[in-house]
């Protein structure tokens, strides 16, 4: 068994394990590209609740983490696991280049957009899984737009608007739907300048990460300043998949058949 070490954030404190081969066939029985899905199974999986000080604010169910909590749990597990660890490679960087030191969940971020007051919050998992399930599943386009449109109907709104509430999977996932509609209907410059207000605000939301978005999901952005005469590469987006801690020989041996078992 690989020894990981504990993590402890503003809200979350939990000690990895090692996955069993059982928890590894439940995960590559989810469709690689379902990956929201498949990280709260991971996270549920592999961490074990670590007890909080009395009045310290303790979020237990990944699903409610934010979409960089998520990921920084995730990488805790890929250091301790992969043989190139712990400041593994990802493409011509190593993950130092995607860590954002010294930063903590922030809970909102306010704005103002045509004179009213708005806030802002992180992506959480239930919101990133909702968006998932609506573009894999073919009710919205998978493009860009699709998650930016869907990020911005669950985490942006009036300061006085109460948030979308979550009940079940599928009825949130109805429910952002409508908000996601309403929004495409708002005029296209009002859009262009609500995104720029938007997008100015969410720079204070990150933590541990750099959360941005594209066709497949989320992933992370680079944060270390290129520098060729030091030696520091501009690189590509990160994505940080459970199944890159999963060995291919386990993978071949639960019959994850997809295009990327492993």
């Amino acid at each position: 068994m690989k020894s990981i070490q504990p993590v402890h954030t503003r809200r979350v404190s939990v000690q990895p394990r090692e996955l069993t081969i059982g928890q590894v066939r439940d995960l590559c029985a989810i469709p690689y590209r379902y990956e929201q899905r498949t990280i709260t199974t991971f996270l549920r999986h592999c961490c074990e609740q670590i007890p909080r000080p009395a009045g310290q604010p303790a979020v237990t169910d990944p699903l409610f983490w934010s979409v960089n909590e998520r990921m920084n749990v995730t990488v805790y597990y890929l250091a301790a696991v992969l043989d190139d660890g712990p400041n593994f490679e990802i493409g011509n960087g190593h993950l130092s280049d995607y860590l954002l030191a010294g930063t903590d969940y922030v809970e909102a971020a306010a704005f103002e957009f045509q004179g009213k007051p708005c806030i802002c919050t992180p992506l959480h998992g239930y919101q990133a899984e909702a968006i998932e399930t609506l573009v894999e599943s073919g009710r919205l386009p998978k493009t860009y737009a699709s998650w930016q449109f869907g990020v911005m109907a669950a985490c942006v709104r009036d300061e006085d608007e109460e948030p979308l509430a979550y009940s079940t999977p599928v009825a949130y996932a109805e429910a952002l739907l409508a908000r996601i509609e309403k929004l495409m209907g708002v005029p296209e410059s009002d859009f262009i300048d609500l995104f720029d207000c938007y997008s100015d605000a969410s720079m204070a939301l990150q933590h541990h990460v750099h959360a941005v978005f594209n066709h497949q999901g989320v992933l992370a952005a680079q944060v270390s300043e290129p520098d060729a005469e030091k030696g520091v590469p501009e690189l590509g987006y990160a994505r940080f998949h459970p199944r890159r801690g999963i060995s291919r020989r386990a993978c071949e041996l639960v019959e994850a058949d997809d295009e990327q078992a492993g």
